[in-house]
């Protein structure tokens, strides 16, 4: 981590006037569960997805910035669930909608490939907070849990001039929210998702 805060810092120092642009982009997220969200609730994809971002290019080539997501998980299902909460601990049957929303809240470094004119690829990664919501509903009862989560999304993608600064993005990330708190089940859960995230960015 020292070693990212010092490459950041360097870039800040060094950065030529004419490099100091910045870039916001908003996309439609869509979202493919790990194995953790699938034994809570099997969606994939799910198409309930929104994200934003900014970010400055400190050099013609390295950015650094923060984005927001969020993206939700929903089934439909009778199949039979644990809860394990102070307030009730059983087994629920029946129709039920399982919900979980995740919202990641990062802090981003990307560096871009090519030239600033043209197409370009680019990779980077994000480091921050998730906010992680369990929902259970059955029937007019609803049983609820959140949690915040320590997290990082390493990302990869590419940015499409379309003109009058404005471009086509698309990038592919990988959600990962380390072990936090408690669930509906009982003990703290990790969670991971990629997500394939497409929209615009503006220049300015």
């Amino acid at each position: 981590m020292r070693i990212v805060y010092a490459v950041v810092l360097l870039a800040l120092l060094s950065a030529p006037v004419h490099a100091d642009e910045w870039m916001t982009g908003i996309t439609y997220n869509i979202g493919f569960p790990g194995s953790e969200i699938k034994d809570f609730t099997n969606e994939s994809p799910t198409w309930r997805g929104l994200g934003f971002e900014v970010k400055r290019f400190v050099t013609p080539s390295f950015s650094i910035g923060g984005s927001v997501d969020w993206t939700v998980f929903k089934e439909e299902t009778v199949e039979q669930i644990a809860i394990r909460r102070e307030e009730i601990k059983g087994d629920i049957t029946g129709k039920q909608f399982r919900y979980l929303n995740s919202v990641p809240v990062m802090g981003t470094f990307h560096y871009h490939f090519g030239d600033e004119d043209s197409a370009r690829a680019f990779v980077g990664a994000g480091v921050g907070v998730f906010w992680i919501e369990q929902r259970v509903e059955l029937g007019s009862i609803a049983f609820t849990q959140n949690n915040w989560h320590f997290g990082f999304v390493p990302e990869g993608g590419a940015i499409v001039p379309m003109g009058d600064a404005v471009n086509f993005l698309a990038k592919a990330k990988y959600y990962y929210a380390a072990k936090a708190g408690s669930s509906l089940q009982g003990d703290g859960l990790s969670y991971s998702y990629f997500g394939l995230n497409l929209g615009i960015s503006w220049v300015f």
